[in-house]
């Protein structure tokens, strides 16, 4: 018998393959412990086998709106206001250019954020709309998913 193709998901009629063949291999398992908080939601009993998945999940209960404090607008436009928070980060990139960090990096299990940068020298400085702590364009971005999560 040939070993499996590397990467290749040996989980009958799956037959992905993935670059990380380990966390995948979490979501076939029956017990999904990763569970959103939101009580009404189907998956606060249904649960994530991975808490990548659960944050990501998590985040599409938040429903403020929120206002890119970098662009040099007085006025809230639809340009610079924001009411999904993938939406705000893909803004940070793509305007300011951030540099995107992997979530693993950015945020323990929990969607906690490890510490973001704080404003530097010659950056540009905001406010988080959310928690009022000031950040440049990088630490706003590695600032506010966990931010984000603990408002839901």
């Amino acid at each position: 018998m040939e070993p499996p193709e590397k990467g290749k998901c040996p989980y009958p009629g799956c037959g992905r393959v993935l670059r990380d063949l380990p966390a995948h291999l979490l979501t076939h398992q029956a017990e999904r412990p990763e569970k959103c908080p939101v009580q009404s939601c189907e998956y606060h009993t249904r649960g994530f086998a991975r808490p990548y998945d659960r944050v990501r999940h998590t985040i599409s209960h938040f429903k403020k709106t929120m206002a890119c404090g970098f662009c040099c607008t007085s006025t809230s436009t639809a340009e610079n206001t924001f009411n999904r928070c993938d939406v705000f980060l893909r803004h940070l990139i793509t305007v300011h250019g951030v540099e995107q960090v992997a979530a693993v990096r950015r945020e323990d299990s929990h969607g906690t954020a490890k510490e973001p940068r704080k404003a530097t020298a010659g950056q540009k400085v905001a406010a988080c709309g959310l928690c009022y702590e000031p950040f440049d364009p990088q630490g706003f971005y590695e600032h506010l998913r966990g931010c984000a999560l603990r408002q839901v």
